[in-house]
C-alpha cells in the first residue's frame, strides 16, 4: 500500500472552514444614535460636577469659624420667677443631685447619629451668650426612625470646670464644646456633631417665608401682645389660628412666664414645625435664595461631605417615623430655687437612663 506524504497544507484546505464574520460599517443612525447618548451622558455627568460644585459653594457659606469668644454672664434671665432659698439640708442635696452627672457607661452606636441642635440667645458679640433651647436629634439608621430629645434650659447640672448651675449656663461658660462635654457627663449620650443658630437666624427664615402660622391661646395674645400690635396683627378675634410676622413669632417661641419650661420647648417645636411646613411649599429658587441667606447665620462642626450624604439619605428619613422625648422626664425631678434661681433639680441617673432608652432602644 503507497503512504502518501502528509502535507499540512493539503490536510487544511480538504478540512471544513470556520465561519468568518463579517465586519459591518455601523450604520450613520447607530452613529448618531450613539453620539447623542454619550453627549446626553456627558451632559449629565458636567450636570452633577457643577450641581456638586454648586452645593459645596453654598455650603462653604456655614459659619465653621473658631470661637474666639469670652465667657459669658449666664446669670440675669429676666424671666425668672425667684421662690424662697432652700434650707441648707435641702440646699445639699439639690447640689448633691447635680454634682459629678452620671455615673452610668457613655452610650454610642454607629448606626445611629446625635446631633445637637442649639437654639441660642442673642448676646453682645464678643462673649458666648446662653443655649436658649438645645434639642439632640438621632438619626436611628437602625430602627429608622428621627428622634428628638429636648432637653430643658433649666436643669441644675454639674458643669465641668464650673460651678453646678443651669443647663444653659455651659453654652454661656465654653459655646457649643463645653455645652456637648456637660451633656454627656450629665446624660452619658455620645454627641457627633452639633448645629447652633441664634435667634436672628429665625427672624431671618420667617422673614423670608413671609411669616408662619400659629394659633394661639388668650393667654399666650396678652403676653406678646406687644409684638403683635408691632407686627400690625389684629386680635381682637380672640385665640386662634394667626399668621404671625417675625417678632411675634419669636416672641412666641421664647415665652415662658405663662406656664413653663416645657410649654416653651413646645412653643418652640410649633415654630420650628410650621417653617418646615412652608419650606416644603417653595420653589427651588426660592430654597436657594433661602439658604443662600441664612446659611451664613448657622454654625456647624459637620462637614461639606456629611452634609450632602445627609441630604441624599433626606428622601428616606422623610419617610421614617417621629418620635419625641423631654428631659426631665416624668417623676424625676423636683421643682427648685437655688442660688437665687428658679431650676429642676433632678435624678441625674434617671434621666441618663430615660435617654439612653429613648435613643437607642435597649
Amino acid at each position: 500500500m503507497k503512504h502518501e506524504k502528509y502535507d499540512p497544507k493539503t490536510h487544511a484546505d480538504k478540512s471544513p472552514q470556520a465561519p468568518v464574520r463579517e465586519k459591518k460599517k455601523m450604520s450613520r443612525a447607530k452613529k448618531i444614535t450613539l453620539t447623542a447618548l454619550l453627549s446626553l451622558l456627558g451632559l449629565v455627568v458636567v450636570g452633577f460636577a457643577s450641581g456638586l460644585i454648586y452645593v459645596n459653594v453654598l455650603l462653604n457659606r456655614l459659619d465653621r469659624s473658631a470661637e474666639a469668644l469670652l465667657p459669658g454672664d449666664p446669670s440675669g434671665d429676666e424671666e425668672d420667677t425667684l421662690g424662697e432659698e432652700p434650707s441648707p439640708e435641702e440646699a445639699a442635696q439639690i447640689e448633691g443631685n447635680a454634682a459629678g452627672g452620671s455615673q452610668l457607661p457613655l452610650k454610642s452606636d454607629p448606626d445611629i447619629e446625635n446631633i445637637l441642635l442649639i437654639g441660642r440667645d442673642i448676646g453682645e458679640s464678643k462673649y458666648f451668650s446662653r443655649s436658649d433651647s438645645m434639642i439632640i436629634l438621632s438619626l436611628d439608621k437602625k430602627h429608622k426612625k428621627l428622634k428628638m430629645t429636648s432637653l430643658a434650659r433649666d436643669i441644675y447640672i454639674s458643669i465641668p470646670g464650673h460651678s453646678n448651675h443651669r443647663l444653659n449656663s455651659a453654652h454661656s461658660y465654653g459655646g457649643p464644646a463645653l455645652l456637648i462635654q456637660t451633656i454627656e457627663n450629665g446624660f452619658r449620650v455620645k454627641i457627633d456633631r452639633y448645629v447652633s443658630v441664634n435667634f436672628d437666624t429665625y427672624k431671618s427664615i420667617i422673614n423670608i417665608l413671609g411669616g408662619v402660622d400659629i394659633t394661639l391661646t388668650q393667654v399666650e395674645i396678652n403676653a406678646i401682645g406687644a409684638s403683635l400690635t408691632q407686627d400690625g396683627i389684629d386680635t381682637s378675634g380672640g385665640p386662634g389660628l394667626y399668621h404671625l410676622k417675625s417678632n411675634s413669632a419669636l416672641a412666641y417661641a421664647r415665652l415662658r412666664k405663662i406656664d413653663t419650661d416645657r410649654m416653651r420647648n413646645q412653643r418652640q417645636r410649633n415654630v420650628l414645625d410650621a417653617i418646615m411646613k412652608d419650606a416644603r411649599t417653595l420653589s427651588l429658587p426660592e430654597i436657594n435664595s433661602l439658604l443662600w441667606k441664612t446659611l451664613p447665620l448657622v454654625k456647624t462642626d459637620l462637614t461639606n461631605g456629611e452634609l450632602i450624604g445627609e441630604m441624599v439619605n433626606l428622601p428616606d428619613y422623610l419617610k421614617w417615623r417621629q418620635e419625641d422625648l423631654q428631659i426631665p422626664a416624668q417623676g424625676t425631678y423636683r421643682a427648685a430655687t437655688i442660688k437665687r434661681m428658679w431650676v429642676y433639680s433632678i435624678d441625674v441617673d434617671a434621666n441618663a437612663r430615660a435617654i439612653g432608652q429613648f435613643i437607642y432602644e435597649e
